[in-house]
Parts: structure tokens; sequence; C-alpha cells
């Protein structure tokens, strides 16, 4: 499993293994990233 958070004052989204506690990787995103929505692709 994933976490992801909004950090505002680096203006990216972290992603988190859940399991290792390891930050993954940074998306860069626009300025200051105040939540995140989650949505499912559905076919």
């Amino acid at each position: 499993s994933k976490l992801y958070t909004a950090n505002g004052a680096s203006n990216d989204v972290s992603v988190v293994d859940l399991k290792s506690r390891k930050e993954l990787r940074r998306i860069k995103v626009g300025d200051g990233p105040w939540g995140i929505a989650i949505v499912s692709a559905a076919k």
C-alpha cells in the first residue's frame, strides 16, 4: 500500500510505501498543494 501526501512548502506530493515507511518519490505539482483526491478509473 502507498500513502500520498501533499507538501505545500515544496510544491510536490510524496509517495510513501507503508510497509517500509520510506518515501518512494516526489511528484512536482502546482504552487501550494493543499490536499489530494484519488479517483479510481472504472472500466
